[in-house]
């Protein structure tokens, strides 16, 4: 039943990458697609082209969302994008505005044993100039990984809406990918610093332990439903 549902998962995804175009190269995409291009508000869903996943799409690695905070802010879904993709000029980023980046970036520190290199990694919200010199190198291998994923996007204006997609959609896949879609290899995750992540298999740390409800699947099909159609109002 476990597999058969995570299949469902996947199916979905498929028909929203066929409904709306929207299975993208991120770094591709942040740099060809214009705002307007994007949903201003959703939930994204990060895959890996080089793992398997079930069926013939690829390997979900990653889900997040925009703007869910009790005050809202006026924060745009591909603003949100942008601060994983980083910077175009020099190609580095900022991982102190990412937790996707910093998860990424410790992982690499943990496999190359690169401790000594970039003490202050996981240290303060600022990054004085130094600092951001001293770590681009890092944040350069972080971009390069990153850019190289693919991503969905779920057209999703509903604040709490988002919240319960991307709470239960963490909660699901943590629960099953494990089981029945387990990353193979040497991957990067496994080398992260992090048990949530290692045991969840998603870069993801918050919501890995939620318990997903029984109704998600036809919850996640209504905003796949959803997002095709405006799709093709646009």
């Amino acid at each position: 039943m476990g597999k058969e549902k995570l299949e469902k998962f996947y199916q979905e995804l498929k028909r929203l990458e066929k409904g709306t175009v929207q299975r993208w190269n991120f770094g591709e995409a942040i740099e060809n697609l214009k705002t307007s291009q994007w949903p201003q508000k959703g939930v994204y869903f990060f895959f890996d082209d080089t793992e398997a996943g079930l069926g013939d799409f690829p390997r979900i690695v990653r889900v997040g969302t925009v703007d869910i905070d009790e005050k809202p802010k006026k924060a745009k879904l591909r603003g949100r994008l942008k601060a994983h993709y980083g910077a175009k000029k020099n190609n580095g980023g900022n991982h102190r505005e990412s937790s996707f980046r910093k998860h990424v970036g410790n992982a690499f520190i943990n496999s190359e044993n690169l401790m000594n290199e970039y003490p202050e990694w996981d240290k303060g919200n600022k990054r004085p100039k130094k600092l951001a010199e001293k770590e681009l190198p890092l944040e350069q291998k972080v971009s390069k990984y990153i850019r190289n994923l693919g991503v969905v996007v779920l057209d999703i204006p509903d604040r709490d809406a988002r919240k319960y997609i991307e709470s239960n959609a963490i909660g699901f896949l943590s629960a099953l990918l494990p089981k029945f879609d387990s990353i193979d290899g040497d991957y990067l995750l496994k080398k992260s610093i992090k048990d949530e992540i290692k045991n969840s298999q998603l870069w993801n740390v918050d919501d890995v332990d939620y318990k997903y409800t029984d109704d998600f699947l036809d919850k996640l099909k209504h905003w796949v439903d959803y997002s095709i159609a405006e799709y093709k109002k646009a």
